[in-house]
């Protein structure tokens, strides 16, 4: 089962987690319910308050041992912290509690990723999927993989499939751009760029991605326009300064 071979990733733990007393302790003692606790939690690790948010998962499991989201969602808490065996651990008992939620079973992928584990991280991606060929999020980190094992087409097929569902998530539009930009499409790659800045037009990684495709097929001024717009977004942009005064040299040699 691939939860006994998550579990023997072997990474190993920087100490453990002691909670302490924080500001949310009044409000802790003021829940009365596993599912006051849990929203708690959530909000907390909305709001990246990791180690708060643990006191409140304990909580709602110790009131409700089977209460597979909150297993989860603590398992979520502890890999945001670096707490990678604690983390699978619970994901395995959110799994064990309920086999049809595919939540864990993508962050087990997203770990295993994370750890280049490519081949289990793939299975854990499926298995979510297999779970709710609906989940987008599980399509989209599939891609991820797919992308990183050079597979470009197949992962613009599982980022197609995330967009069916959720057509507005930029990050899927723009690492589409990527690999149909790797596969040769730049017509199609200048799209999925140009629809990833028009939903979330505030990141520069967007308008840097769409103007290397422009400069890749000697659009010299569009590219120059977009990676100036990357910079006016994030002025420290290494890649885009350097690819901004290349477009810039090239268009110079061209006139």
């Amino acid at each position: 089962m691939l939860s006994s071979f998550a579990l023997a990733l072997g990474i190993g733990l920087a100490g453990s987690w002691t909670p302490g007393v924080n500001a949310n302790t009044m409000i802790l003692a003021q829940a009365t319910s596993a599912k006051q606790y849990y929203e708690q939690g959530r909000k907390l690790m909305t709001a990246r308050q990791y180690s708060e948010s643990l006191s409140y998962f304990d909580a709602a499991i110790k009131a409700d041992p089977k209460y597979s989201e909150a297993w989860n969602w603590r398992g979520n808490a502890y890999n945001e912290m670096g707490y990678l065996e604690k983390a699978i651990a619970d994901y395995n008992q959110s799994i064990k509690l309920n086999p049809k939620y595919p939540n864990p079973w993508n962050n087990i992928g997203l770990i295993l990723l994370d750890s280049n584990r490519y081949a289990e991280s793939m299975q854990a991606f499926d298995r979510a999927i297999a779970i709710n060929p609906n989940y987008p999020d599980a399509w989209f980190n599939k891609g991820r993989l797919l992308g990183d094992l050079k597979r470009y087409q197949e992962a613009v097929n599982s980022y197609d499939r995330a967009l069916k569902i959720d057509p507005n998530d930029a990050k899927s539009w723009n690492n589409r751009g990527n690999d149909l930009k790797s596969l040769g499409r730049y017509n199609e790659a200048v799209k999925s760029f140009g629809n990833a800045i028009r939903l979330q037009p505030s990141d520069p990684t967007y308008w840097y991605g769409r103007g290397c495709t422009y400069k890749q097929v000697g659009k010299y001024k569009e590219a120059i326009a977009d990676f100036d717009k990357s910079l006016e977004l994030y002025p420290n942009f290494e890649r885009a300064i350097k690819c901004r005064q290349s477009a810039i040299e090239a268009l110079n040699r061209k006139k």
